[in-house]
């Protein structure tokens, strides 16, 4: 199946995170393994599971039947381009935006920043 820009760089972003922070030492993991988590949930779309990695899955530990996860986020925008003297982003619209509306930025290495659109 094919993923979105916005899930291959959240899933991307995380996975980083989770190994160097492990080979950092485990107890850098484990302080941010939840946020990992939190941010998985940004893009998933239905239950998470560990398959077949422990071995095979019983009937109770198989997903089945309706999606049970709402997505609360959706990807709205790519950042092209960004003009640091003008503070000004290029931006190619993926989803509705309206002025008004929160959105979250992120990039490589989890740098994120919250704001609200106010002009168009």
């Amino acid at each position: 199946r094919m993923k979105s820009i916005h899930y291959v760089s959240t899933v991307t972003n995380c996975y980083k995170a989770a190994v160097d922070a492990y080979l950092e030492s485990s107890e850098k993991f484990e302080a941010i393994k939840q946020d990992l988590v939190d941010e998985m949930w940004k893009v998933a779309q239905r239950e998470l599971a560990t398959g077949f990695y422990y071995g095979i899955p019983s009937e109770n530990e198989q997903l089945f039947g309706a999606r049970r996860k709402i997505p609360e986020y959706k990807f709205v925008a790519e950042v092209v381009s960004y003009d640091d003297a003008a503070q000004t982003a290029t931006i190619r619209q993926r989803n509705v935006i309206n002025e008004g509306d929160q959105v979250e930025f992120y990039g490589p290495g989890f740098r994120h920043f919250e704001t609200y659109i106010e002009d168009l």
